[in-house]
């Protein structure tokens, strides 16, 4: 008896390989508007959680970035400090590739990407959070005046970091 399962991997593998360059293509030429939910939930997860260290995100110059109050004695300022939301969002075009590649009806295939897309957004979040904390605790200590730093430990931070950074963007769209 032949074993039939090789030949079926193979022409998922070989729609993957053609969906992966589109999807990244997309993803990059359209990610300020793809990313925008996961961008200001990160924001407003940030000043709700923290208030007195982040100020919000902001886009400007074509880049994000994080607003961390700087307190010198009764002034307040604000930094301004560069986020990449495409570093924690590459799950985003992983994921379309393998739906897109997969045997479903195109329903099915849009109501994942949907679903999908969702869930990658929630990664972008926790990656932008993360590496806002990141910044603060570890990168922040050279400005002039005090930055209210955050209650949290330094050890989670840096676990939530190195989860969103390099193990949930690539591991949730394959789990999914």
């Amino acid at each position: 008896m032949q074993n039939d399962e090789p030949l079926a991997l193979r022409p998922f593998l070989v729609g993957v390989v053609f969906w992966l360059p589109l999807a990244f293509l997309i993803w990059y030429s359209w990610s300020g508007l793809l990313l925008l939910p996961g961008i200001k939930l990160a924001g407003a997860s940030l000043t709700w959680a923290f208030p007195k260290t982040f100020d919000g995100l902001s886009f400007a110059a074509g880049a994000w970035s994080n607003g961390v109050l700087i307190h010198d004695g009764a002034r307040v300022g604000v930094a301004s400090v560069a986020l990449n939301p495409l570093l924690y969002s590459y799950g985003l075009p992983l994921l379309v590739a393998l739906v897109m590649a997969s045997p479903l009806s195109w329903r099915r295939q849009f109501v994942q990407i949907i679903l999908g897309a969702a869930l990658c957004n929630l990664v972008l979040t926790w990656g932008l959070v993360f590496d806002s904390l990141k910044t603060v605790l570890f990168q922040l200590g050279q400005l002039p005046g005090t930055v209210a730093m955050p209650e949290i430990s330094a050890e989670l931070v840096a676990l939530g970091y190195q989860l969103g950074s390099l193990i949930l963007p690539g591991i949730v769209p394959v789990a999914f």
